[in-house]
């Protein structure tokens, strides 16, 4: 009897197994291409060879003794910026100088509306395409009074900013085209005011320009 239970539990194990065996069988798929194509990509390991990984690592801490590498967005004087979430990003220095490849152009009508035409030019508005960018603290402002009447004077182009008065950028001199590029800073709400004033004739002007050229952040 007991020969007979030791005959019965041994086939019941060599059915386990065997039935074990053949389910990890048919999971497996094997290699479809010659060798060694569709290789399975090698772990991450603490040899000295370099190693790059096509999808994204999480770790629990980082300890780097030779030099980081971060190519996106990197440029020559940049700093690298966190955002409240911890994103990291290449940025330009603060008070650097960046002139754009090519300028912003703000609409400006030549026909003034009444004696004046009041504009407002502020960080992170897009003009024809192109945005002033939302961290600008100051402008490299072009502008460009060109009168129409040689007896016209004292046709001008004011700025100011919020709560302030206004103040003299640049004037006409009677039937002359007159240009102006300077510096301006924007206020605490990143913005700056600009007034053009005819001082007899609202249509006064053949041309007047409103150009952006660069900025500080």
């Amino acid at each position: 009897m007991k020969e007979q239970i030791l005959k019965t539990i041994s086939v019941i194990s060599v059915s386990a197994l065997t039935i074990v065996g053949i389910s990890y069988a048919q999971a497996w798929t094997g290699n479809t291409s010659t060798a060694p194509a569709n290789n399975a990509p090698a772990p991450i390991n603490v040899g000295s060879s370099s190693q790059i990984k096509g999808g994204g690592l999480s770790l629990g801490s980082l300890i780097v003794s030779g030099g980081v590498q971060l190519t996106s967005g990197a440029g020559a004087g940049k700093v690298l910026t966190s955002d409240a979430s911890g994103n990291v990003s290449w940025q330009a220095a603060s008070g650097t100088e960046i002139l754009f490849d090519s300028k912003i152009n703000v609409p400006i009508d030549d026909t003034l509306t009444g004696y004046t035409d009041d504009y407002i030019v502020a960080a992170g508005t897009t003009y024809g395409g192109q945005q002033i960018p939302a961290n600008a603290k100051s402008l490299l402002v072009y502008a460009v009074i060109d009168d129409k009447y040689p007896a016209s004077s004292s046709n001008s182009l004011s700025y100011k900013w919020s709560g302030q008065s206004w103040r003299r950028f640049m004037i006409a001199n009677g039937g002359d085209e007159q240009s102006v590029l300077s510096w301006l800073p924007l206020d605490s709400q990143g913005k700056i005011e600009f007034r053009f004033y005819s001082a007899g004739n609202n249509n006064s002007f053949d041309n007047l320009a409103l150009e952006i050229h660069g900025y500080r952040n």
